[in-house]
């Protein structure tokens, strides 16, 4: 039993600390904040500078990829400098990514590449911003 009750101090402790509402009655849990109290809770989006394109993997030629975007276009992704393709998440024929980073020549320069789940997933494209 006391083990029982020390779980739900520790289970009231976390959600006020996660929630951010105060614990005042011994054992009461805090009120959920409302969706509107998270989002506003959330840091502001970083500003994308380059393109976002989301797309499935045709062609893999070292850290040159070929990505079929979502209107049939393909499209040149240099792989070599993105911040966080271990080789273990090197893109495979076949995986779906979304890629961004600045476009020169044709060729989409990419600072990060991402794995996605799949089409339902895929946010809007983002061209060049200058």
């Amino acid at each position: 039993m006391d083990r029982c009750v020390g779980g739900l101090a520790l289970l009231a402790t976390l959600a006020s600390a996660c929630c951010g509402a105060s614990n005042e009655a011994a054992g009461a849990l805090p009120h959920a904040r409302s969706p509107q109290e998270l989002i506003a809770s959330l840091p502001p989006r970083q500003k994308v500078e380059g393109a976002v394109y989301w797309g499935i993997v045709k062609r893999v030629e070292g850290p040159l990829i070929v990505m079929l975007l979502r209107d049939y276009k393909t499209l040149d992704v240099d792989i070599s400098d993105a911040g966080n393709t271990a080789p273990s998440l090197a893109p495979t024929v076949g995986s779906y990514l979304v890629v961004d980073g600045p476009v020169a020549g044709g060729v989409l320069k990419a600072r990060h590449v991402r794995r996605t789940r799949g089409t339902v997933s895929w946010g809007a494209d983002v061209p060049q911003s200058h």
